[in-house]
């Protein structure tokens, strides 16, 4: 024990360590990713900016260059004629403030519009003068750096050209330009708090800059990329301001005719504040997840530690083990609500959070921390109950149940793990065989989940078969019963039959690794059989498969079987054709139909089915009803069907189709062939006969195809009152109710629920036990009381993290009638919520569903006024939109985006209602309130009917 427990510790250490590395990893490669993704977004943004600013100033450039081009040959030297040109000019163009001057071939200033005739400044030490004299004989447009003009005394950049008069230079003419005309378009685009523009020629010095000041025109800036001359046009660079100082990202656009370049930047600091936020939210869940992990961890080994020193003093002594029993079950009574308080929340929380909009990293993630977390629940669970057989501490209950629903239920929540390994999962009832008990159904499902639960495991091909047999000779009142399931699995040796028994072992111990688990499944299985009067036994054969029985007597309520209680007057009599290629599914649906007194013929394949048919057919004796397995060699179910179309002679007008893994587009093509219903295997009886009874309830109209969960969805929705003060419990309780359809109200302590049930009327309480001010057993004997003089009584259903011996008589004993303990079990919630609607009605009946309209057009009209131009516009417009939408709803199944599908179901509901589309509605309400592939299914249908519908309408 002590060498398994320091082993058990290692692992539990080494899964620490690479829980923690593997959290700390993901986090610091999304804040990696996450700051690139920033700083590329800064980059392209800027680069953009950059462009925009180059473009405002070629075109300004353009203009003032046609104004020296227009202006200069209008200069004669008449200094008041010219004055009046330039000012009719300035007037023209009132959007760009611009001076002119003009330059007389010696330097001297010939003409200013801000300065007198008299003025002659001598301005031939200006750049611009220079260049020109310099190179006479090109008419080009030079730019200066900014100066402080003689006249104006203020700052300008200056575009002249030259003039020339007979061929020979004649003087410059120049425009000046305020700087701030370029800032001021910089000052538009926006930026952060850090962010500049600057414009700057091919020196590096700056023409114009926002934000700036004067002293800012004269520097000069090196060592830019923009800056060579083999740069290219447009880029991007980071680094520090030489103004400033400011880190900044920047974006670059070069103007190279005009020797110019053009430079956005944003503060590196202002564009990395979001990230700043989602690096602190980041660090501080993966802090909280590490500490939760450092948590289970410490409380796992801490409880192991506890175990292995209760087992050493039980070797000491009987009284200190007796003594050490009972410290134990406090411990573990303690334990068992203090880690399933807060698993509740992870493994609740993680569901809630997989319905929602995701990307494929985080379901991935989301999905591994709902595995992990239900595998630790499983080796919870399973130490708790192995403790408590051990400790002599397990009580088998006596309640009354049905055992086929008990049955169903349970291999329900095994058919997805059996079809995801393509095994057919079969259940059998003999026809004998009472349903009406009492025992202890809990217990006897966990037996059952875990022998088919390794029998899944163990498995690679072939079938699964639950049986239950009657056997006679049982004491007077007992139905002697017999279960069995067995598999075509790998098989167990003869010398390893006893050993598998035995906690904590397995048949091979490299399965531990390779198919995981604890060991203590079947000791815990066989423990629970022998404190239910039986034994578990084996019958394997390695390669073949193994077979696992017990037998058990258990009282009865009554000694009829299920098909005494179940109505088939409707059916007896009526021929069936059965066409599956498993034999053990034959010989099961053979029986189910004969003790329903119908007349059923099996055939093992299409081909075989076909035949039948047309003999039958010949003989004057057609089928009214086929099933018809779907995955069958060589013809398929839907080959099949297809086939039986061909031939109307045949007269089959039923069809159903039984499957045993489904599939994307199975309903839509069931639909399409006209198939009445399309159930999952394994079926039970009471769920055949329910899709029997309504694929022929109705005798000439369509009916919609059923489904397992059409089925399900006839049941009665429950107003509830849901007693809880843990606020993380209470949305994790009140989103699963709603996602079942339940209305819920909410009562924070037991004070509140005693007040809310005495003012509301709801059909049942799901009670917390521990909670302030008044806990749950105490408003339990409250209500109790207060129901002495009414005569009610509500079921009380207790909701508890305590899942110690004794839990369960204490909540029964204090007037309540459920016991659901905590992580909430999402199968087990559902049938206690089944079993309250089956108390609360009177009676179910399934009856034929309503007939949607396509559409009413004359109800259409009449909305419109019977304006056939406003109803031509709307038709063209709905045709238009509507099937956007409904890809977006195609597209948001895919992706698991329900609120985008939900949205988009929405709109079209309201567009639908204009043409009083009853169908496309309804087809939308089911998007909206159970999103599924089916339910988009029947959405397109309908809006392809209705479609149909509009194009072919005549005015």
């Amino acid at each position: 024990m002590t060498k398994f427990n320091t082993s058990l510790r290692v692992q539990i250490t080494v899964v620490l360590v690479i829980t923690l590395g593997v959290i700390w990893a993901a986090v610091f490669y999304e804040l990696d990713r996450s700051k690139k993704g920033y700083l590329h977004e800064a980059e392209v943004k800027t680069a953009i900016q950059s462009q925009l600013f180059s473009e405002y100033a070629r075109s300004t450039i353009k203009r003032v260059n046609e104004i020296i081009l227009d202006t200069r040959t209008q200069w004669d030297g008449d200094w008041k004629h010219f004055s009046a040109l330039v000012k009719r000019r300035q007037e023209n163009i009132d959007d760009l403030a611009f001076q002119v001057t003009v330059v007389d071939k010696d330097g001297i200033m010939a003409f200013s519009n801000l300065a007198k005739p008299t003025l002659h400044t001598d301005l031939s030490q200006r750049d611009h003068f220079r260049v020109h004299k310099e190179s006479p004989n090109e008419d080009k447009l030079f730019i200066s750096e900014p100066v402080l003009g003689k006249v104006s005394k203020k700052w300008s950049i200056q575009f002249t050209r030259p003039i020339q008069k007979h061929g020979q230079f004649d003087g410059v003419l120049v425009v000046s330009v305020d700087p701030d005309l370029f800032s001021q378009f910089a000052e538009k685009l926006h930026f952060n708090e850090g962010g500049l523009a600057a414009m700057l020629n091919k020196s590096g010095h700056f023409l114009a800059r926002y934000p700036g000041n004067s002293s800012v025109k004269s520097r000069v800036v090196n060592h830019r990329p923009f800056l060579s001359d083999d740069a290219p046009i447009s880029g991007n660079y980071s680094g520090n301001s030489a103004v400033d100082g400011i880190e900044r990202i920047y974006g670059y656009y070069k103007l190279p005719q005009f020797n110019l370049s053009f430079v956005i930047g944003d503060s590196v600091e202002d564009e990395l504040k979001p990230y700043y936020i989602y690096r602190r939210l980041a660090l501080g869940v993966a802090s909280v997840a590490s500490l939760l992990a450092i948590f289970l961890s410490f409380m796992l080994l801490r409880s192991l530690t506890t175990l292995e020193r209760v087992r050493r003093d039980l070797q000491v002594a009987k009284e200190r083990a007796e003594t050490s029993n009972i410290a134990k079950s406090q411990f573990l009574a303690n334990m068992s609500h203090e880690i399933r308080t807060p698993m509740n929340g992870i493994i609740g929380m993680t569901g809630l959070a997989l319905d929602t909009e995701l990307n494929r990293e985080q379901r991935e993630y989301l999905t591994m921390v709902a595995s992990s977390a239900d595998a630790l629940l499983t080796i919870i669970n399973d130490i708790l109950d192995f403790s408590k057989i051990e400790s002599g501490k397990l009580d088998i209950e006596t309640i009354e149940f049905s055992l086929e629903h008990m049955l169903r239920e349970t291999m329900k929540s095994l058919a997805v793990r059996a079809h995801q390994k393509k095994l057919e999962l079969l259940l059998h009832v003999a026809s004998d065989v009472p349903d009406k008990l009492v025992g202890d159904p809990g217990r006897l499902r966990q037996v059952i989940v875990n022998l088919v639960g390794n029998a899944i495991k163990f498995s690679t091909t072939g079938e699964i078969e639950v049986a239950v047999l009657h056997i006679p000779k049982a004491p007077e009142g007992f139905a002697r019963l017999t279960f069995s399931v067995r598999d075509t699995g790998v098989g167990i040796p003869r010398n390893k039959f006893h050993s598998i028994f035995e906690s904590f072992s397995q048949a091979d111990t490299s399965t531990t690794r390779r198919y995981g688990g604890t060991g203590l499944g079947l000791t815990i299985s066989s423990q629970l059989i022998e404190l239910m009067g039986g034994q578990i036994e084996l019958e394997s054969e390695v390669g073949i498969g193994s077979t696992f029985h017990f037998t058990i007597d258990l009282p009865m309520i009554s000694g009829s079987p299920l098909a005494d209680y179940q109505q088939t007057g409707r059916i007896a009599g009526m021929s069936v054709l059965i066409a599956d290629d498993n034999e053990t599914n034959r010989r099961l649906l053979f029986e189910i139909l004969s003790n329903w007194k119908m007349l059923p013929t099996v055939t093992s394949n299409g081909q075989e089915a076909l035949v039948e048919l047309e003999r039958a057919t010949k003989a004057g004796q057609p089928y009214a009803l086929a099933l018809l397995d779907l995955q069958m060699p060589d013809m398929d179910g839907f080959e099949l069907v297809e086939h039986i179309r061909l031939h109307p002679e045949y007269l089959v007008k039923t069809l159903m189709m039984l499957t045993s893994e489904g599939q994307r587009g199975h309903a839509a093509r069931c639909r399409k062939l006209g198939v009445a219903a399309y159930l999952m295997k394994p079926i039970a009886q009471s769920e055949l006969l329910d899709a029997l009874m309504t694929a022929l309830g109705v005798s000439e109209k369509t009916v919609p195809l059923t489904t397992r969960h059409s089925l399900k969805e006839m049941r009665r929705r429950l107003n509830l009152l849901l007693a809880e003060d843990n606020a993380v419990n209470q949305i994790l309780a009140i989103r699963l109710l709603e996602k079942l359809g339940h209305t819920v109200t909410l009562a924070n302590n037991g004070i509140e629920a005693v007040q809310h049930w005495k003012n509301g009327h709801f059909d049942a309480i799901l009670m917390d036990v521990d909670m302030p001010e008044m806990n749950g057993y105490e408003a339990t004997r409250c209500i109790r009381e207060c129901e002495v003089d009414s005569g009610e009584h509500i079921r009380i259903v207790a909701m508890t993290a305590h899942a110690m011996q004794g839990a369960r008589e204490e909540c029964l004993s204090n007037g309540m009638d459920g016991y659901l303990t905590k992580p909430i079990d999402i199968d087990a919630l559902w049938n206690e919520l089944d079993s309250l609607v089956q108390q609360t009605e009177i009676a179910l009946s399934i009856v034929p569903t309503k007939e949607f309209a396509v559409a009413n057009f004359d109800q259409a009209r009449a909305i419109m006024d019977d304006n056939r131009e406003l109803f031509d516009e709307i038709t063209a417009l709905f045709l238009l939109d509507a099937p956007p939408h409904l890809q977006l709803v195609k597209d948001g199944e895919k992706q698991g985006d329900i609120a985008a599908m939900q949205h988009s179901a929405h709109t079209l509901k309201g567009m639908a209602g204009i043409f009083a589309a009853e169908r496309l509605m309804h087809a939308a309400d089911l998007v909206y309130t159970t999103p599924s592939a089916d339910a988009v299914t029947e959405l397109e249908l309908a809006l392809t009917e209705l479609i149909a519908a509009i194009n072919a309408y005549q005015w």
